[in-house]
């Protein structure tokens, strides 16, 4: 066997060895990806049950929010009127007849 017989064994070796090593992280970041995929479908087929329940607490939260703009427009029908300007005691400014 020549020299050139034996470097192209090693660099073919070597090359294929490189692919291997690539080919095994590429096969390792796609089993991370499809568990962190996994994940997220659990994550996103649990979210419907839980925003179920916030249809009839809503309805009952407006209900009583409802009500209570009732009696708040009430209680605003009922105030009595504000005295108009300029009908009640004059106001001094601060230090108005202190002078002395």
């Amino acid at each position: 066997m020549t020299a050139a017989i034996v470097v192209t064994i090693i660099v073919v070796a070597l090359t294929v060895v490189v692919l291997a090593l690539y080919l095994l992280k590429i096969a390792v970041t796609l089993t991370r990806a499809l568990s962190a995929l996994r994940t997220l479908n659990q994550t996103l087929t649990a979210i419907p049950a839980k925003a179920e329940p916030a249809g009839p607490v809503l309805q009952a939260l407006n209900s009583d929010l409802g009500d209570a703009r009732g009696l708040l427009e009430d209680l605003v029908a009922r105030k009595p009127q504000a005295a108009p300007h300029g009908s009640g005691p004059a106001l001094k400014p601060p230090g108005a007849g202190n002078i002395g």
